[in-house]
């Protein structure tokens, strides 16, 4: 079963997570700076992960999250057995993380209005995609 980290997705399940650690330790004296996730689909879609992160505020513009989008997918990958497609879900809004998996080598699929429910609300999104060599 894939991965999934813990309330900070509003996930109601805690399952194995990778967290931050390695990156954390070599520039933040081991602070725990963020999350990052990649949860495999179940059934006919365990073929594809969707990948999320949280960094706290103080660490952003450091180029944090793309090491750490570049290690969870050479790391995850490698772990999730049948993967072969990782999704990011974008808002609109959040030009930094479209930045984010562009930078780590994932593609605009596109914009996919009322496609998700983020608390209590339907809203738009734009899907990124990233397969596996």
């Amino acid at each position: 079963m894939g991965y999934y980290c813990n309330k900070l997705f509003g996930l109601g399940k805690k399952r194995k997570c990778i967290t931050l650690d390695t990156l954390q330790a070599q520039k933040f004296d081991s602070k725990l700076f963020g999350h990052i996730v990649l949860k495999q689909g179940e059934g006919i879609h365990s073929c594809r992960a969707e990948i999320g992160y949280v960094i706290h505020h103080n660490y952003w513009n450091r180029g944090l999250a793309t090491q750490a989008f570049e290690s969870a997918l050479k790391n995850g990958l490698s772990e999730l057995k049948g993967v072969e497609r990782v999704e990011g879900l974008v808002s609109p809004e959040n030009v930094a993380y479209a930045r984010v998996l562009e930078k780590a080598g994932f593609l605009n699929n596109g914009f996919f209005p009322k496609y998700v429910r983020v608390k209590g609300c339907v809203e738009d999104s734009f899907i990124f995609s990233y397969v596996a060599p």
